[in-house]
């Protein structure tokens, strides 16, 4: 039982050393790489929500145009904000 436990750390100290060894002589660089990869995973996700959000916007706009044009002639009343903020007070 301690012989697979002697077996396991003794490999784990392999790993780690080679790790603190491969830090030491890679330098910086490796912590720039680590940093730019998660500065992609930020942006990429922003990107990617910003453009479906700017179409949803987009569409709606469209919308919000066409409705307002028909309703321009009609008696139907659709308050402004500043209109209703003032009927609540």
């Amino acid at each position: 039982m301690f012989d697979r436990i002697k077996i396991a750390m003794s490999k784990g100290g392999w790993h780690a050393l080679a790790l603190i060894l491969v830090m030491l002589l890679a330098g910086p660089e490796i912590v720039v790489s680590i940093e730019l990869m998660a500065m992609l995973e930020v942006l990429g996700a922003s990107t990617f929500v910003l453009m479906y959000l700017s179409g949803i916007k987009l569409f709606f706009s469209k919308v919000w145009d066409k409705y307002k044009n028909f309703e321009k002639l009609s008696v139907f009343f659709f308050p402004t904000f500043p209109v209703l903020k003032k009927c609540h007070h």
